[in-house]
């Protein structure tokens, strides 16, 4: 069983156990009003010939509209196993399929990330697609990540040079939403 079988069996059971759920309470995304959440990132780097894998400790906050639409805003910070440190800003969009204490969802993170190697400084534009379930005040989430843009770093005393580059992981997370 590939990677991706193994990707839809879990979200086909996580869908099940949702549909099957039988919750006392209203799902705490689908509530109106002010949302937060710190999410941990593990993510698996798929590039060839470049180690992407890093670990992400990120903030969203933004409003909830009460029908399980979310709208926010977001930054943090990554520690890529290559030897740098990234800060994305983004915008956060989100929404829960149903209005029970376990719901999946879709969200899409898009925004601008800079990038910090050893010696010089780069940027990027990122986009972030996830799918997942949220249980109660926590989410579960897997999804693909992908960094496009270009860094400087010097090459000796006299010369930068500019690097362009495309990173494409598969992120694995768990948030703490309040």
């Amino acid at each position: 069983m590939n990677l991706i079988q193994k990707v839809i069996s879990i979200l086909s059971v996580m869908c099940i156990l949702c549909i099957s759920e039988q919750a006392f309470s209203q799902n705490f995304a689908c509530e109106r009003g002010y949302k937060g959440n710190v999410k941990l990132e593990n993510n698996i780097g798929v590039t060839k010939g470049f180690n992407g894998s890093s670990f992400s400790l990120t903030t969203s906050h933004g409003f909830g509209f009460g029908d399980g639409f979310y709208v926010g805003a977001g930054t943090g910070i990554g520690y890529w196993l290559s030897d740098f440190v990234s800060v994305p800003i983004y915008l956060d969009v989100k929404y829960n399929i149903l209005d029970s204490s376990l719901s999946p969802y879709a969200e899409c993170r898009m925004g601008w990330e800079a990038i910090f190697p050893e010696s010089g400084f780069g940027s990027s534009i990122l986009v972030h697609p996830e799918i997942g379930v949220d249980i109660h005040h926590f989410t579960f989430g897997v999804g693909y990540k992908c960094n496009s843009g270009s860094y400087a770093y010097k090459a000796d005393i006299w010369h930068k040079e500019r690097l362009m580059f495309k990173h494409h992981v598969i992120t694995v997370s768990i948030a703490y939403n309040f």
